[in-house]
């Protein structure tokens, strides 16, 4: 299994677009709601409703290094972790989390603390920061389960119904 973000949409040939009725605009789920559709008015449309729909399958380049960023994880301890971090180094600070961790080093020392062999160092810490912080949703797993577990132990107040998918 490979573990990876990847941004899911439906898939169409932007042909034609859902119309979605009045009493479901505030909804987010559509999976057990039948909607339609109609044609789109003109050609320029169409392209520009393909242009936008292959932007989340083409490679990211980076513009602090030359090569291409890769968004693969080893499983999902590690997306727990990268979202964690995010969570310490956006501003606010999401999911109840305090200041405690006031640098880099430390952060490290508190990762490693669950994930001894953990690739992880100050430059991929300044990375996540100096990007735009996306949080990714984490499934609730063992794993991702005794992440949490050890996160509380360190921060009382975590709020782990928003970290967890």
């Amino acid at each position: 299994m490979v573990y990876k973000d990847q941004i899911f949409r439906l898939q169409f040939d932007n042909r034609r677009i859902i119309i979605v009725p009045e009493e479901f605009s505030n909804s987010v789920d559509f999976s057990k709601i039948l909607l339609d559709s109609k044609p789109v008015p003109n050609v320029e449309y169409c392209r520009n409703l393909r242009f936008l729909g292959k932007l989340n399958k083409q490679r990211i380049y980076n513009k602090l290094s030359s090569t291409l960023t890769g968004n693969k994880y080893k499983d999902y301890s590690d997306l727990a972790i990268r979202n964690f971090i995010k969570g310490l180094l956006s501003s606010p600070q999401r999911f109840g989390l305090d200041n405690s961790l006031t640098n880099y080093s430390e952060i490290i020392v508190f990762i490693r603390g669950f994930k001894p062999k953990i690739k992880i160092s100050k430059f991929s810490i300044s990375r996540l920061k100096n990007r735009q912080i996306i949080f990714k949703p984490v499934p609730r797993t063992k794993e991702t389960l005794k992440f949490v577990e050890y996160i509380k132990t360190k921060f009382k107040d975590f709020d782990e119904n928003t970290f967890l998918q």
